[in-house]
Order: structure tokens, then sequence, then C-alpha cells
């Protein structure tokens, strides 16, 4: 049986934002960024196979502001995921301790 023919049609260039809440760090990286949205490009390769299409994520790049404009950053989709669900957690947790200030106070 022969291996199913895959052809390249190109590539697509998806542009979104993420927004923090809080400063965060991306993978490895010791330096952190601040909270705020960042422009997100995502290129995805895309393939063709009879009248089957698909496409699969090549990259992402994210735009950083610094002093003097901006610079392009590669982002690994794990690292970028981790981020945002650390953020969200974070802001549950300072939700749920802002719900109850007398909470730990004892009583007069």
């Amino acid at each position: 049986m022969n291996a199913p023919f895959h052809e390249s049609a190109g590539t697509r260039t998806t542009t979104s934002a993420v927004t923090f809440a809080h400063p965060f760090r991306l993978g490895s990286d010791v330096s952190e960024l601040p909270a705020g949205t960042y422009t997100l490009h995502t290129d995805e390769q895309l393939f063709t196979s009879g009248d089957r299409s698909w496409s699969a994520r090549a990259d992402i790049v994210m735009e950083v502001r610094q002093v003097g404009g901006k610079a392009d950053r590669h982002v690994a989709p794990a690292d970028l995921n981790r981020a945002v669900a650390a953020d969200s957690e974070r802001s549950a947790l300072l939700q749920a301790a802002s719900e109850n200030p007398d909470r730990g106070l004892a009583s007069r």
C-alpha cells in the first residue's frame, strides 16, 4: 500500500491578540513581560490531499513593546498556553481573596 500524497498548498498568517492581566514569563526566559495586550501572528502550513485540506501551526510570533519600538519574539505554543493559564489562575485567586475582605479577622 502506498503512503498518501500530501501536497503543500502554501501558508497563511492569522493575527490575533492575547491580554495578560498580570506580568508574566514565557518558557524558561527569566525576563518578565508587563501585563497588557500583545499581538500574535500565527503562521500555518496548508496541506491538501485529494478533496481534503487542513493546516498545521508552524510558528507563533508575539509583538513585544520595548524602548524604541517593538520586537518580534517567536513563542512555543505550549509556553504561551502555560502563561495564559497561569495568568487566569492568578486572576481567579485574587478574585477569590477579595470576595470576603473580612476573612481572617478576629470578631470584635
